[in-house]
Parts: structure tokens; C-alpha cells; sequence
């Protein structure tokens, strides 16, 4: 390819789109913080949680049973527009921006 020297990676550009494109799904709803957490703080909706899946092309085509690649889902639960004051303070964040916090994040491969 480029300056002559091949594909000493041996990419298959077809199995790159299948396994590194995602299609995903994000479904969101608010948090009201109880009152002992609130204090004089009110957050009102800005405050979201998050549930994200998402799958690579490969996995839905093995589900459809065709073998395009190595599939790989990815889940993750977090809070979205999240305040200074809802984060731990051993992370060090900065206090007067809000910040997208993982509770927890999931991937599913076969090896």
C-alpha cells in the first residue's frame, strides 16, 4: 500500500467495519436526589441515569447467522449531568463543572 510495504498488520478492512461499528441504544430518565443528599442543592431534571447497550455489526449478522467477525456487545449504566457533589471527592474532580459518572461498564466478547 502506501510507500510499498504492504499490510504488515494484515487488516481486512471488511472485518474492521463489522467489529469496530456499533449500533447502540440510550435510554435515559431523571433522578430526584433524596434529602438528606440534596442540602441546599436542587438539581431539578438536568440529573439523569443512563442505560447504554451496544452491539457491532458482527454480533447482529451472528444472529442473523452470518460469520462477519468477532462480536462484541458493550453495556454501561452511569449518570449524565453529573455534580460535583454527587462524586466522590477521593477522584479530585474540579467543582464547578458536572461530569458524565460510569457506575458501570460491561463488555461481552468470544475469545
Amino acid at each position: 500500500l502506501l510507500l510499498g510495504i504492504g499490510d504488515p498488520y494484515n487488516i481486512d478492512l471488511g472485518k474492521v467495519l463489522y467489529e469496530d461499528v456499533y449500533l447502540g441504544v440510550t435510554v435515559y430518565g431523571g433522578i430526584k436526589l433524596p434529602e438528606m443528599l440534596k442540602g441546599d442543592k436542587e438539581f431539578g431534571g438536568k440529573v439523569l441515569l443512563g442505560v447504554d447497550i451496544a452491539s457491532n455489526i458482527a454480533a447482529i449478522g451472528g444472529l442473523l447467522g452470518h460469520d462477519l467477525g468477532t462480536p462484541k456487545v458493550k453495556a454501561r449504566i452511569g449518570i449524565t449531568n453529573c455534580p460535583y457533589e454527587l462524586i466522590p471527592k477521593a477522584l479530585g474532580m474540579k467543582k464547578n463543572m458536572t461530569y458524565d459518572y460510569w457506575l458501570l461498564s460491561m463488555s461481552f466478547t468470544t475469545v
